[in-house]
């Protein structure tokens, strides 16, 4: 028999890496100690408790990422927002970084940003050692250097459009928005959308390693070129907003509830779905108590692993390789 700390009342009950947590948020401005009850308990490793989430134990950037999870408001656990926050010469860049990534990620997950700045340390065009003013310093070196990277060219985009983000947040932690694409970016990207042709023979191919990442596919693509007469007026829903699909969003009416954060405000999206699409999204969520599109363990299906089944089609169909941005 071992220790374990519970929450018997007073926590937000979740979902995290396969098992179940309990958010604490004592430092919401309207916390009261007397709504807490956390106890330590004999557990015999054998039933499900679920793990506390304490927002001292944790950084700034695995709670957001918990937070997005179970769309559950950072602000809840954490107690601040971006106006509490200041940028100093002399703060650390890594400690910047990280709140950025908590406070400014704009359209996309915080894993997502961090993979991104672990890549610019990696490849040397940022140095972790280094403090605010000497990145500063080096603002137009390092926006140079992405473009020097051997990395496909979107991908170069992309860096480039966060590490202005990044240079934005800086200057004004304050601030509720930030660029998150160009003008340039979002054009490619509609330039380079999944023609009618190779949407032929790239969903059967889907289809056949797996269909429920082929009815992410089609309902993506659905909801950001079909519905519109014209592809460019059409919305940016990224990839990861379906994959946080919850069953209680499916509804009755051929309208899921999809939300997403775009430019630092929460989008809710509800647009009818056409019927085909809509049934296999109620079969599906007909399995579930949570996350519609989820992996063995309960949680939702990580977006690389769709990316690589993606690339995976293109290659079985011998087409370019089509990822979930080119569905946009």
């Amino acid at each position: 028999m071992v220790k374990k700390k519970i929450c018997r009342r007073g926590y937000i009950l979740g979902h995290w890496k396969g098992s179940a947590v309990a958010f604490l948020p004592k430092f919401h401005p309207q916390y009261n100690p007397e709504e807490f009850v956390i106890e330590e308990i004999e557990w015999d490793g054998k039933s499900a408790l679920p793990k506390v989430i304490d927002p001292l134990e944790y950084s700034l950037v695995e709670l957001k990422e918990m937070c997005e999870y179970n769309n559950v408001p950072l602000f809840w656990l954490i107690g601040k927002d971006k106006s509490t926050i200041r940028v100093q010469i002399s703060d650390p860049i890594k400690k910047v970084i990280n709140a950025f990534i908590a406070y400014g990620a704009a359209g996309s997950t915080a894993k997502q940003y961090r993979r991104v700045f672990e890549c610019l340390v990696r490849f040397s065009v940022i140095n972790n050692e280094w403090v605010v003013s000497d990145y500063n310093e080096k603002r137009e070196e390092i926006l140079g250097k992405v473009y020097k990277l051997r990395l496909a060219e979107e991908s170069k985009n992309k860096y480039y459009c966060i590490l202005r983000s990044f240079h934005e947040f800086i200057d004004d932690p304050s601030r509720t928005e930030f660029k998150k694409t160009t003008g340039h970016y979002q054009s490619v990207r509609r330039k380079e959308a999944l023609t009618d042709e190779e949407a032929k023979v790239f969903f059967p191919a889907l289809k056949e390693i797996n269909p429920v990442y082929e009815l992410i596919g089609r309902i993506l693509r659905y909801y950001n070129r079909e519905i519109f007469d014209d592809p460019r007026e059409g919305f940016i829903i990224p990839l990861e907003a379906l994959l946080r699909l919850q069953e209680h969003e499916i509804g009755s009416d051929n309208m899921p509830c999809i939300s997403y954060n775009k430019m630092g405000r929460t989008i809710m999206f509800a647009i009818n779905l056409e019927d085909e699409l809509f049934q296999r999204l109620v079969e599906l969520s007909k399995q579930t108590d949570l996350f519609v599109f989820r992996n063995k363990k309960g949680g939702s299906i990580d977006s690389g692993q769709v990316r690589r089944t993606f690339r995976q089609a293109s290659e079985l169909c011998r087409i370019r390789h089509i990822s979930p941005s080119h569905l946009c």
